[in-house]
């Protein structure tokens, strides 16, 4: 009787992680973690179904070792030593990742800073009131994650002081307070600076790439929106790709809220940051 071997297929799938380490050499060089996928990932459109007959399996809607739920939160090593994040699940609606090309009004929730959003000129990014936004620590790149109001963009949270809006840290409550667990907030207005030597009087601000952060000019009367009972806290990370708990201080760090050429149309008031 001949036997037949039957090869399995393989396949290569990025499972597209909300946030694998950009370096990871040992423990000490993670800085954050989440092996979850993320919303989109192939992970749940790509998984094998229980034989019939076989009542101890249990059918899962993903493929792999993590679906939405975090199951290491509180118990594992990584929870333990602050580099989980809290586990809620970022979906489809409650993600913010990439540039902001056209206006968005955000409804009262929480969304997740999962990458760097930068609001492009002629968008209006409108947090209501009692909105929260919870950063992840860092992108892909090992860059931390940043919201960034260019030139010519506003940015329209104006919250209460019972319903203020607040950016965070996506890690949990345990693990607060704690400085540096993401970028910060920046404007980046059209207004006169007072060191520039550029002929259009426009200057790129510290801690992004040149041509991505460029502020200044001569329109003091810019208008980039309004920040009014807004909380900032847990921001100020190193924009050197982070490589560790600790890697700070290079001279390259960004504040929790960062005001570049910010014109005089702008309204800021009743704003709160702390542990930056």
């Amino acid at each position: 009787m001949a036997l037949r071997v039957t090869t399995p297929s393989v396949s290569s799938t990025d499972p597209s992680l909300l946030l694998t380490p950009f370096q990871w050499t040992n423990h000490a060089s993670i800085a954050q973690l989440d092996p979850r996928p993320s919303f989109d990932s192939e992970v749940y459109r790509t998984f094998a179904t229980p034989p019939s007959g076989n009542s101890y399996l249990v059918p899962a809607s993903f493929a792999g070792a993590f679906g939405s739920d975090l199951w290491l939160e509180s118990w594992s090593y990584l929870a333990v030593n602050h580099r989980l994040p809290e586990n809620e699940y970022p979906t489809s609606n409650t993600t913010l990742c990439g540039p902001i090309t056209d206006s968005r009004i955000l409804p009262a929730d929480t969304y997740y800073l999962t990458c760097s959003v930068y609001v492009k000129s002629g968008a209006t990014l409108t947090l209501n009131p009692g909105t929260t936004i919870k950063a992840y620590a860092q992108d892909s790149t090992g860059k931390a994650t940043i919201l960034v109001i260019e030139q010519g963009a506003k940015i329209m949270a104006s919250g209460y002081a019972n319903y203020p809006i607040t950016f965070t840290s996506v890690l949990p409550e345990i693990s607060l307070p704690r400085t540096g667990t993401w970028g910060g907030v920046l404007v980046l207005g059209k207004a006169r600076i007072n060191s520039n030597s550029s002929i259009d009087g426009t200057a790129n601000v510290e801690g992004l790439r040149p041509g991505y952060g460029i502020y200044g000019g001569f329109d003091d009367a810019d208008n980039s929106g309004i920040l009014r009972y807004v909380r900032i806290w847990y921001a100020g990370a190193d924009q050197d790709v982070i490589t560790s708990t600790t890697n700070e201080n290079s001279g390259n760090e960004i504040n929790g809220l960062t005001l570049a050429g910010v014109g005089s149309a702008t309204s800021i008031s009743y704003v709160e940051v702390t542990e930056t």
